[in-house]
């Protein structure tokens, strides 16, 4: 399954016709994606039928969030919940570098249970094994988005592939990072992971201010279906 990051309608139509199983809604790539507006999730909701996660990040961190940040978060997560997406993505560390299950719990707030994806804020935990252990001992996410704590997902499909052991029917492992057409099916192969998470690897210019293609995205998707996974 490819999930491709749309920071607009005209990405999100793209990626729909090139064949993407899902959408992550985000603005700013250029500080690896932060909350996009309202009103531009809702348009892309209402405009694409593929699943919808946005993410929830109000600036460059993964740490020393506010309270006025984090009750602001609170209230984004209650208004996206009840617009129909299917998730959120989102993320906080301890400043020892664990996933802060306190602070993830009091945003997520007590509505109607959504998707989570924790995202590449676990790349920077200091025990990933024993981060994947927590997510599956609380159940407040249900996808974890990383690279294997490297630069690229390539350079670390071992601890990829290692983390997709830990994985279960509620928690799955999406790669990330420098993920394309050329790259995607040996990634596939190596790790068996089955999610997938694109970026820059199917835009024109293939930068933060690039637009999704659609052949871009079909040739990524092709690879991917070329493939046998169990």
């Amino acid at each position: 399954m490819l999930e491709i990051i749309a920071t607009s309608v005209e990405d999100a139509v793209n990626a729909e016709k090139g064949g993407a199983g899902r959408l992550e809604i985000v603005r700013d790539l250029s500080q690896d994606g932060l909350t996009p507006d309202l009103e531009l999730v809702k348009q892309i909701y209402e405009t694409v039928n593929l699943p919808v996660r946005v993410m929830i990040r109000p600036r460059d961190s993964f740490t020393g969030f506010s309270q006025h940040e984090i009750e602001q978060m609170r209230a984004q997560v209650k208004l996206l919940s009840g617009i129909g997406i299917d998730g959120i993505v989102i993320g906080f560390l301890t400043p020892e570098g664990e996933p802060d299950e306190a602070r993830l719990k009091y945003v997520l707030g007590p509505q109607k249970k959504i998707g989570v994806t924790f995202h590449r804020a676990f790349d920077q935990v200091t025990d990933p094994i024993r981060a994947m252990r927590q997510f599956t001992s609380h159940g407040l996410v249900d996808r974890v988005l990383t690279s294997g704590l490297a630069s690229s997902a390539m350079q670390g499909w071992k601890r990829l592939a290692a983390l997709r052991g830990l994985q279960n029917k509620h928690l799955k492992i999406i790669a990330a990072g420098g993920i394309n057409a050329d790259n995607i099916a040996l990634l596939a192969r190596r790790t068996g992971i089955k999610e997938f998470h694109v970026g820059r690897g199917c835009r024109i210019p293939p930068t933060e201010a690039g637009i999704v293609n659609v052949e871009k995205v079909r040739n990524i998707v092709r690879a991917l279906e070329s493939l046998d996974i169990d």
